[in-house]
């Protein structure tokens, strides 16, 4: 009794122990970029909560321009997470429309890496911008779906979780497809 580790049963066989199953490689965290205007923070903090599923398998790392720490150069910190990013969620608002970074930096990023079919976009419209403006966004399925942006659905019904829902679903799939593609599925 009480055998060696590595010994099974009486006869003094050696037999390796056997390792239990490993588990399936844990699949990448998407990460989603948030594109917003500081003026539309209010918005960007409620976005916030609706990347998080949790017990539905999808792991999502946020990032917003609230990530960045003291002493570090901003410029270079959203490039590198644009770069890294597998999802771009732009409030689009008019505020966000006419920001000068956004339209020089981030927005052709994103259109460009979009365009070379390496990242979901999903527009979330917080404020319609203008007739001429976002134009290549606005050409995408955004969130809310309809022609109400999320402050009209805010305003009209009084309630903050009728516009959460279709936004949250929306996210929900586009997190999924690149998760997909992230994971070679």
């Amino acid at each position: 009794m009480g055998g060696a580790a590595g010994r099974e049963g009486g006869g003094g066989l050696n037999r390796p122990l056997k390792s239990p199953a490993s588990p399936p490689a844990a699949t990448k965290a998407v990460r989603v970029f948030v594109s917003y205007s500081h003026r539309d923070a209010y918005w960007m903090d409620a976005l916030m909560p609706l990347l998080r599923f949790p017990g539905a398998g999808l792991r999502v790392k946020s990032w917003n321009d609230k990530e960045i720490k003291p002493g570090l150069r901003w410029d270079k910190e959203i490039k590198d997470a644009l770069a890294e990013m597998d999802v771009f969620i732009p409030l689009v608002s008019v505020h966000f429309a006419v920001s000068d970074y956004i339209g020089k930096v981030e927005s052709p990023i994103a259109k460009e890496r979009h365009g070379n079919g390496e990242i979901e976009v999903l527009p979330v419209l917080v404020h319609h911008p203008g007739e001429h403006d976002c134009g290549w966004l606005l050409k995408l399925q955004r969130v809310p779906p309809g022609a109400k942006s999320w402050a009209e659905v805010l305003w009209e019904f009084q309630q903050f979780d009728m516009a959460l829902t279709p936004i949250r679903d929306g996210i929900r799939a586009v997190v999924e497809r690149a998760r997909a593609r992230k994971n070679g599925r």
